[in-house]
């Protein structure tokens, strides 16, 4: 019999029991048996954790007492995890939700079948509608803007192999599996953005070492994501708005520092004239503060 590769479930909850107990009931049908899920709560102000905590007795728990943003949480938990020496990390959103049982088995390996695949990605499909979300990112200097790819397509249109992705090319980091040797060398997520864009950089990071590791990209396999839950949703978060503006731009200086006053004035017109002529002034005031906060040099969480 087989032995399936150790893996280490991370994920992180902050105030958000319906979508965190969705995503650990799905994990709990998978078949997957050499399985531990680590949850972190990020300093959960109401009873959440407690909750959750009753109802899977079976996962593991590590508390923040406070929320110190994402990439704190999930650092976390990979201390933790490196500590136990498993053979891969899987980082998942609380708002995700799993519904092939087969998942974590076909993207392990699809990861041993290409061991340069040191991180690799899967197809992220919208909660609501099954539509995709993206099947990765492409960053488009000259437009300033992250385009997800075949985005609002349908799951059957989506074809092709095991792709490896190149400069300006980012996951989707809903769902991703990672070996734990490159935490070593190119170390954990950066805290000091508190919210948004720490993947990214981090993918850079890895691309500007000599480690031949290759992030990668199946359409093979889907998750449901239902996005930006934490932050209110795609479409009506200040706080989503905060970041957007503020850490895209330190997410430049540290990436493409040659594009940042090229970029200033790119978000400018992507992010602050759009909600003036919408009429969108909450938004704007937040999208504003964040620009002004990246000139001041404010990183950390955004106080409304």
């Amino acid at each position: 019999m087989t032995i399936l590769p150790k893996v280490a479930a991370i994920i992180v909850n902050w105030n958000n029991y319906r979508d965190t107990k969705e995503c650990l009931d799905s994990l709990k049908s998978l078949n997957y048996k050499n399985l531990d899920v680590l949850i972190i709560d990020n300093g959960s102000t109401d009873d959440s954790i407690k909750r959750i905590r009753y109802e899977f007795p079976e996962f593991y728990y590590l508390y923040n007492n406070e929320n110190l943003g994402l990439a704190c949480g999930l650092n976390m938990g990979l201390k933790e995890a490196l500590k136990r020496k498993y053979d891969y990390f899987w980082l998942l959103n609380n708002d995700t939700v799993i519904t092939d049982r087969d998942y974590l088995i076909r993207l392990v390996t699809i990861a041993q079948k290409n061991p340069s695949c040191g991180v690799l990605g899967s197809l992220v499909l919208n909660y609501i509608d099954n539509k995709v979300q993206s099947e990765w990112f492409a960053f488009s200097k000259w437009r300033g803007r992250f385009l997800p790819i075949h985005q609002n397509e349908a799951r059957e249109k989506i074809t092709g192999e095991l792709r490896f992705l190149r400069n300006n090319e980012y996951l989707n980091f809903s769902s991703v599996l990672i070996k734990p040797n490159i935490f070593n060398t190119v170390g954990l997520f950066p805290e000091d953005l508190f919210l948004y864009f720490e993947d990214n950089i981090w993918e850079d990071r890895i691309r500007n070492t000599n480690l031949n590791i290759a992030i990668c990209y199946t359409p093979e396999i889907f998750i449901l994501h239902k996005g930006a839950s934490s932050t209110g949703g795609y479409k009506k978060s200040v706080v989503l708005d905060y970041y957007d503006t503020r850490n895209f731009l330190y997410f430049i200086k540290r990436s493409h520092p040659l594009w940042i006053s090229y970029m200033i004035i790119k978000s400018i017109i992507n992010k602050i004239i759009p909600k003036i002529l919408r009429g969108e002034w909450n938004r704007l005031k937040a999208s504003f503060s964040g620009l002004k906060d990246f000139f001041k040099g404010k990183m950390g969480k955004f106080r409304n």
